[in-house]
């Protein structure tokens, strides 16, 4: 493997690590949202948009259960699975 792509992959590899880490970041956040303005206002908008549109393609798929979002978990399976997928085809 050369090593721009070596160089690409892990990159990849790290955003997705890193993306997946974001997600589990906005959970706990979301169990105590913001009341007023400041940083951890902007923080938890910024996650919000990062994360939320990915995380709303599982939400569509998969109902709550008893009001539990479990959209999180398969989101990082998918996730997981893409970067496995990733080094098996390299």
């Amino acid at each position: 493997m050369s090593s721009l792509l070596s160089t690409t992959v892990d990159f990849l590899m790290y955003v997705i690590h890193l993306y997946s880490i974001l997600i589990v970041v906005w959970c706990f956040m979301t169990w105590m949202p913001p009341r007023e303005s400041g940083v951890y206002a902007e923080v938890f908008n910024s996650l919000r948009l990062l994360v939320e549109p990915y995380l709303n393609i599982f939400r569509n798929i998969i109902p709550s259960f008893g009001g539990i979002d479990i959209s999180p978990i398969f989101a990082i399976l998918v996730l997981e699975a893409l970067q496995r997928f990733i080094i098996m085809i390299l």
